[in-house]
This record gives structure tokens, C-alpha cells and sequence, in this order.
């Protein structure tokens, strides 16, 4: 029995490393991820016909014995009756939500076979009795940043483009431009049904789409390859290391070509002017926030208040 903790940044193949591993091993491998949308990503990236997947409500049963791929590691079932090899993705979240913690922990004790662990966190403490890998990226993909007017004619002509929104208002106004300009894309927000996630994603696989308008629930762990980037960015809800995790959406290891032209178009989204509404009233003290000229407040705050400008604004155009 194997024990292995497989750790490495972004684009350094973990998950792809992971898979081929838990095949080189024989029996069927499960795979299991803390989402439903990670799960599906995986399995439209390494799934067969003979495999399964079952992600919050979608259940697709393969065509034979093959492995299967799980969202959410809270599912208890009897893994040494039918895998060989477990592997467990994003391995810090297991660890550190309750909601996930007591499971992984009876499969690391209890399950016989092989079991895989797989995390980009770098001070993720390695548990006891696993042998760490550390991956470094195989491929260093060229990435250029280039002008909206660029990026927008690289996405008419059919390159696989990926836009991310912070918010669904921007979702939706970004969603009815791509519209008047005839462009076949599809979007994905917490609102998108698990189906609806799954089918964006093997189309854009395929090329039947070859645009996904994203907000940030659904972007975070999209590994579909893209190359062309688009990032919406307020302000008022990013910061670096936010941009960093997107900028690693673009150009992916065994999905992507080495010699792939990638791009990326880092926008501030400057939303429409908000008309005065005068059914609605916030009342400062709610937010605990002292009136002055020169108050400025907290970044936490200053998104609170951010989500419900947003929020009032789309109650306006929907009266």
C-alpha cells in the first residue's frame, strides 16, 4: 500500500500526475474532489466511457468497470470493496472543514489500498506516513498581456476564450454585449445547474462553444484549457493574489499546446451610473461606519457596501 502526498504549483500537472499514477497501480481508482464542479472538470478531462461521475445530482454510470469520480469528500461509501486506489484532490480543504475532516480521516486509517493526496498549498503539513512529490512546472507557457481590442477580435475568431466576472450584474452585461456580437459562448455562476455546468464544459472542450463568461464561484478551479483570458476586475473585490489564481486558468499542462499563443486582458469594470433609488435606504450604522469626509472604511466593509449598492441596483432594473 502507497501512501503519497503530491504537492506543486500551478501548472505543474498535480492532478494529471495523479491520475496516471492511480492507473499505473491497476484496479479502479475514485477520485474525489471538495466540489461538484471540480469533480466534473476532472472527469471531462480524464474520464472514459467505462467510467462514473456523481456530483450533486448528476449520477452518469459507465459502460463497464471503471473508476469513478466523486464531488464532495463528505460521501461515505465502502472504498476497500471497490477501488485499489483512492485520490484525494485539493487535499487542504479535507483538512481544514470539519464537514470534510472525520471522512478523509477514516479513509487515510481504514482504507487498504493506495491513497493520493493532492494540494498546491505550500505550508499543507504533510500527515503522517505519506511520502511527499514535489512537481515543478514541466511547461513555462508564454503568456501576453494585450489590449481589449485585441483580446475581443482573438475571441471572434474562435480562440478559446475565458472571461471572468466578479459579479453576476457583470455576468449578465458582459453575457448581452457577446449577444449583439453573435458570439457562441455560455456562462456558469452559483445559479447554474450541475447538468448545465457539465455540458459548458465538455462543449468548450470540443469546441462546440468556444467562450464561457465565468463569475469568480465558478472560475476558481476551471482547468479546461484556455487561451485567451479575459479578467474583469473590480477593484473593490480583488487583490493580487486573487489575479494570480486566474492567471492561472490560461494555458494548461497535457491540455494545452507548448508553442500556444496565450493572452490575457486584465479590465477595471466600470459599471453603468446607478440612478438615485428612492425606495431603499441604507442606514450607515448598520455597518458600524463613523460619518465624515475623511472616513475611509475597512476593505471588508467597503465590498459589504459594494454587494449592496450592486444588489439595489439590480432591484431597480428588474421593477
Amino acid at each position: 500500500m502507497k501512501k503519497i502526498l503530491i504537492t506543486g504549483g500551478t501548472g505543474s500537472g498535480k492532478t494529471y500526475q495523479a491520475i496516471k499514477m492511480a492507473e499505473n497501480m491497476g484496479s479502479p481508482y475514485a477520485y474525489l474532489a471538495p466540489t461538484a464542479l471540480l469533480a466534473m472538470e476532472c472527469y471531462v478531462n480524464y474520464g472514459t466511457l467505462q467510467d462514473s461521475l456523481e456530483a450533486k445530482g448528476v449520477n452518469l454510470k459507465g459502460e463497464g468497470i471503471g473508476n469513478d469520480f466523486y464531488g464532495l469528500y463528505a460521501n461515505k461509501r465502502n472504498y476497500n470493496a471497490n477501488y485499489g486506489t483512492i485520490i484525494i484532490d485539493e487535499a487542504h480543504f479535507a483538512f481544514n472543514f470539519p464537514e470534510h475532516l472525520k471522512n478523509v480521516q477514516d479513509i487515510i486509517e481504514n482504507f487498504n489500498g493506495n491513497i493520493i493526496l493532492v494540494t498546491a498549498t505550500k505550508d499543507f503539513k504533510t500527515p503522517q506516513g505519506f511520502k511527499e512529490i514535489n512537481l515543478e512546472s514541466k511547461v513555462n507557457f508564454k503568456k501576453k498581456e494585450i489590449e481589449e481590442k485585441e483580446a475581443l477580435k482573438r475571441m471572434k475568431e474562435g480562440i478559446p476564450t475565458l472571461i471572468l466576472c466578479q459579479t453576476i450584474r457583470e455576468l449578465e452585461e458582459t453575457a448581452d454585449e457577446l449577444r449583439e456580437e453573435n458570439i457562441n459562448f455560455e456562462t456558469l455562476d452559483r445559479y447554474t445547474s450541475t447538468k448545465g455546468i457539465l455540458k459548458t464544459l465538455k462543449s468548450f472542450k470540443t469546441g462546440e462553444i468556444t467562450c464561457i463568461v465565468a463569475t469568480n464561484i465558478a472560475a476558481q478551479g476551471i482547468n479546461i484549457a484556455c487561451e485567451n483570458l479575459i479578467i474583469y476586475d473590480d477593484n473593490r473585490y480583488s487583490d493580487n493574489s486573487l489575479i494570480q489564481q486566474k492567471l492561472g486558468r490560461l494555458g494548461r499542462l497535457n491540455h494545452t499546446k507548448k508553442d500556444a499563443e496565450l493572452t490575457v486582458c486584465n479590465l477595471a469594470f466600470t459599471p453603468e451610473p446607478v440612478e438615485e433609488i428612492n425606495d431603499f435606504s441604507i442606514k450607515i450604522n448598520d455597518f458600524d461606519i463613523e460619518q465624515g469626509e475623511d472616513y475611509n472604511p475597512p476593505v471588508y466593509k467597503q465590498k459589504q457596501i459594494g454587494k449592496i449598492i450592486s444588489l439595489l441596483h439590480d432591484l431597480r432594473k428588474a421593477s
